[in-house]
């Protein structure tokens, strides 16, 4: 299986390293494999990973969650752990319901294209 870099990623998921730094030590989200431990070691990622990272912060942005927050960890473990496997979730919440869908290849492409990073 291709794997990418953690540079590849947040640069196709419009995500900083420091965020995705701070999710994966916070363990709501995680590498393809077995990392190395400490720094300077290259950290293999999923090729889905950057339309899960992006569904995540674009639910985030949604829901007005402030980025950080430590109350958003677990809507970011519960989305990156269904988001891996599934295309959509269903968000319920009271009276709202949200439905999260992965972006496409080509929407991601599009992103990039018009710079829409976050």
């Amino acid at each position: 299986m291709t794997t990418l870099t953690t540079t590849e990623v947040c640069f196709k998921a419009g995500i900083t390293y420091r965020r995705l730094d701070y999710w994966l030590h916070s363990g709501v989200v995680s590498t393809s494999g077995d990392d190395l431990p400490g720094s300077g070691f290259r950290r293999e990622w999923d090729p889905r990973a950057p339309r899960v990272l992006r569904a995540i912060v674009d639910t985030l942005a949604l829901l007005g969650a402030g980025i950080g927050n430590r109350g958003d960890l677990g809507i970011v473990r519960s989305l990156w752990e269904t988001l891996s496997v599934e295309d959509e979730v269903v968000i319920a919440s009271g009276s709202a319901t949200l439905i999260v869908r992965l972006p496409t290849e080509a929407e991601m492409e599009e992103m990039l294209r018009h710079d829409a990073t976050v």
